[in-house]
């Protein structure tokens, strides 16, 4: 009985569940071979699509053919105005290629259009909504020579009045926006995951008004489009920065700010997050936004950027002293006036920030400096470097050794120069036009020298120079010159960038601008310390010089100037003793 229980509950469930299986996979091939109606309807429904789209194809192609013909047989497109003029037609229905046909057989791609508020074709496709196909025509236009350097006209609507006509013609201003202000005020509504391509439209839209030559820096209503970018995205605010059409210099808004100023305009400041404050002040620095330049917010004139920041810091010091925090609240009323005092902005539109953002502002601020110091260092180094290039040349007749003695500067161009540095600021030089800087005699005898100045100034090599010394000096430069080549031949496929780097190693007129401390970069007074071994910087005070020699590798005269200014004191002779009994 037990073998019979366990026979049937083995083999016989198996069986039936095969034969279960069996009926509903025919059951379901027999369902999907069956179509339903729905899915009948649906293919029909499909398929008159496709065939009304073909048909709307073929009679598109049939039209562009018989236009094409018509221009190719002589017809004039200036001449025909009814309904509207056919560029015009071409830039609303967003047909790139009858664009180019049209202005190719002589249409003004320039026009402006009176019935359309004297808009020209490229302001109608840069009105239209954003799409891939309104990007190909306002490409199309732009390439075959449309102004984009302009500024729309925008109707006045006349005052109603009861002796007036209904029928008078709006008057048309002619300081309306930019191309750029119109592209940026686009509202773009994302209601499907998939318009998201939306937004890389419009980036790509800036990026060919800037490439044709939109002015950003324009201003309408008190704002130009680099200062509306910066409003309202960061993203938008760097296409600005890339591009080589804008000067990252120049005044952006009504309270006569440049960028930079902006940037630390304590309103603005506090609505960016610090991770991209920074990155974006790296990007202004490293595209050529100079903070060392005179700038202004509102009327105020400001020596440079640090003045500006400094006086920013030192209005908020003062409003936060000004209130008082162990202040006695005596009622309701006093409380809330107390609370609307301390929240009124000042005369700067400052309010009372708290120590996290005024510790965000510092580091700003400290990056701004750094960078300021390294430009400075840059501009001295390659100042040096053309000095010693132009005594080179004089005397090239003459062989490195001998022109030494022509050479004023051989201490200070043995701290600051090396070989390396000297092969980068020649690689800066080269961009001049001078055909100096193309000699490839004179740059090996200026390195041959700068190496000789490097092993002297660190007692590497002794005085005279010998000429086991001198041929030493040969093969090392011959070396290191060689090998720069071979990097530089080694990254033939790198991309140059859209915009050069600044380089301040080709600033002519450096000597006012870089008139300023080594440490905080302020404009120098008339009280000014001066490096007594090179003799190149200068400092505002004792401070900045005992904060400067605490940075490694930033002053070559940082031992010079610890024991000159902060001496430490030698061990007398009964500290030495009470030293010598503590250890034993």
């Amino acid at each position: 009985m037990c073998k019979d229980v366990e026979v049937f509950s083995g083999d016989e469930p198996k069986k039936v569940i095969e034969k279960l299986m069996k009926k509903s996979q025919s059951k379901n091939i027999k369902q999907s071979m069956k179509p339903s109606r729905d899915m009948m309807y649906q293919d029909q429904e499909d398929s008159l699509i496709d065939a009304k789209e073909q048909m709307k194809q073929e009679k598109l192609s049939r039209i562009m053919a018989t236009i094409t013909l018509l221009l190719a047989d002589g017809a004039d497109p200036r001449i025909i105005r009814c309904p509207q003029p056919p560029l015009f037609m071409a830039a609303v229905a967003g047909c790139p290629d009858l664009v180019q046909d049209l202005v190719k057989h002589g249409a003004d791609v320039n026009e402006v259009y009176p019935q359309a508020y004297e808009y020209s074709a490229l302001d109608i496709a840069v009105s239209a909504p954003v799409s891939y196909e309104n990007l190909s025509v306002i490409r199309a236009l732009l390439e075959c020579g449309a102004n984009p350097d302009h500024r729309l006209k925008i109707p006045e609507t006349a005052s109603p009045s009861p002796t007036a006509p209904s029928a008078t013609s709006p008057e048309i201003i002619d300081a309306g926006p930019t191309l750029l202000h119109a592209v940026l005020s686009k509202k773009i509504d994302i209601a499907d995951p998939d318009d998201t391509h939306l937004f890389e439209i419009r980036d790509k839209m800036i990026e060919l008004l800037l490439k044709h030559g939109c002015n950003p820096i324009t201003q309408y209503n008190g704002v130009s489009a680099v200062d509306l970018a910066m409003n309202k995205c960061l993203d938008l605010f760097d296409i600005f920065v890339k591009s080589p059409r804008t000067d990252l210099n120049a005044i952006i808004n009504d309270l006569n700010q440049t960028i930079l100023v902006k940037m630390f305009y304590l309103p603005f400041c506090k609505s960016i997050p610090l991770t991209e404050r920074l990155q974006t002040l790296t990007n202004l620095l490293l595209y050529g936004a100079d903070p060392l330049l005179k700038c202004q917010n509102g009327i105020e004139e400001y020596g440079n950027l640090f003045v500006f920041a400094r006086k920013m810091l030192s209005d908020v010091e003062t409003t936060r002293k000004s209130v008082n925090p162990a202040a006695v609240k005596k009622s309701k009323s006093d409380a809330k006036t107390k609370k609307d005092k301390k929240d009124a902005p000042s005369k700067h539109g400052l309010l009372k920030t708290s120590d996290d953002n005024q510790g965000d502002y510092k580091q700003a601020l400290e990056l701004v400096v750094d960078c300021a110091r390294l430009l400075y260092i840059r501009w001295l180094q390659a100042k040096l470097m053309k000095e010693l290039i132009d005594i080179v040349n004089k005397y090239r007749h003459r062989s490195w050794n001998m022109i030494i003695k022509e050479h004023k500067n051989k201490k200070c161009t043995g701290l600051w120069l090396t070989v390396v540095r000297s092969l980068e600021i020649w690689d800066v030089l080269k961009t001049s036009k001078k055909k100096l800087y193309n000699d490839e005699k004179i740059l090996k005898q200026v390195l041959c020298i700068i190496h000789f100045y490097y092993k002297r100034t660190r007692k590497i090599i002794r005085i005279p120079l010998t000429f086991q010394d001198k041929e030493i000096i040969d093969r090392e430069v011959a070396t290191l010159i060689h090998e720069h080549k071979l990097a530089t031949i080694s990254t033939p496929d790198m991309v140059p960038a859209i915009r050069p780097y600044v380089a301040p190693e080709l600033t002519v007129k450096g000597i006012e601008k870089f008139n300023v401390c080594f440490e905080c970069a302020l404009p120098l007074q008339d009280s000014k310390i001066i490096c007594g071994s090179c003799k190149l910087i200068d400092f505002c005070s004792v401070d900045c010089i005992a904060r400067n020699i605490e940075r490694i590798n930033c002053h070559p005269c940082s031992s010079f100037l610890k024991h000159k200014y902060f001496p430490t004191p030698e061990p007398t002779v009964t500290d030495t003793a009470e030293d010598s009994e503590n250890k034993t």
